[in-house]
C-alpha cells in the first residue's frame, strides 16, 4: 500500500508540471542552397505552420505540420521555378530558461511546382534554437536538410532520385514563433 501510494505521488508531481502546448510559428530563409546533381541552386523559402504537443519538466514531444512557399533559381540565374511544399513531422525538445532547444524529423515531406504540377517527396530533419525574452513570443534560428527521392510527374509518372539525383535543400532559417501554453 505504501509503494502503491508512494508511486502515484510522484506520479501526481511528474504530471502537475504537464501541460499541452500549441505554437504557429513564421521562418524564412536567411542563409542555404539546393543540392541537385552536383551544382548548386538558389533557394528561397518561406515556412508557415504550428506545432502541437505535450510539454513537461521542460522537455515537449509534438507533431508538426508547416507549409512552405520555395522558389528555385538555376546555377547560372536564369531560370526560376516555384514550389508549394507540405511537411508533417515529430517535434523533440528541451527548454532551459529562455532557451528552447529542438529537432524535428519530417517523415512526410513533399513539394509540387508550380509550373507543372510534378510533386517532389522524401523527409528532412530540423536542427533549431528558440530564444524567447516576451511572452508569447520567440525568435526562432533553424538548420533544415531536406531529401528529395522521388519524383512524380503530373501524368503520374514517378522517377526514383537516389544518388546523386536527389535535390538535398541545405538551409538556414530565421523567424518568430507564438508559444501558448495550456
Amino acid at each position: 500500500m505504501k509503494i502503491g501510494l508512494i508511486l502515484l505521488s510522484i506520479l501526481f508531481s511528474i504530471n502537475s508540471h504537464a501541460a499541452l502546448f500549441l505554437e504557429p510559428l513564421v521562418l524564412t530563409r536567411v542563409s542555404g542552397e539546393t543540392k541537385h546533381q552536383a551544382l548548386k541552386y538558389g533557394t528561397e523559402k518561406t515556412n508557415y505552420g504550428a506545432r502541437f504537443g505535450f510539454m513537461s519538466g521542460g522537455s515537449f514531444i509534438g507533431a508538426e505540420a508547416m507549409g512552405s512557399s520555395w522558389t528555385i533559381t538555376s546555377p547560372d540565374k536564369t531560370t526560376e521555378e516555384d514550389y508549394s511544399g507540405l511537411s508533417y513531422g515529430i517535434v523533440l525538445g528541451h527548454q532551459i530558461g529562455l532557451f528552447r532547444f529542438f529537432g524535428n524529423y519530417y517523415f512526410s515531406n513533399s513539394m509540387t511546382s508550380d509550373l507543372d504540377n510534378s510533386k517532389l517527396d522524401g523527409s528532412g530533419f530540423v536542427l533549431g534554437l528558440s530564444i524567447g525574452g516576451l511572452n508569447y513570443l520567440n525568435l526562432v534560428v533553424s538548420y533544415e536538410i531536406s531529401h528529395y527521392k522521388e519524383r512524380t510527374s503530373s501524368s503520374g509518372i514517378v522517377t526514383d532520385l537516389g544518388g546523386d539525383l536527389a535535390i538535398k535543400p541545405q538551409i538556414i532559417l530565421l523567424g518568430l514563433s507564438f508559444p501558448l501554453t495550456f
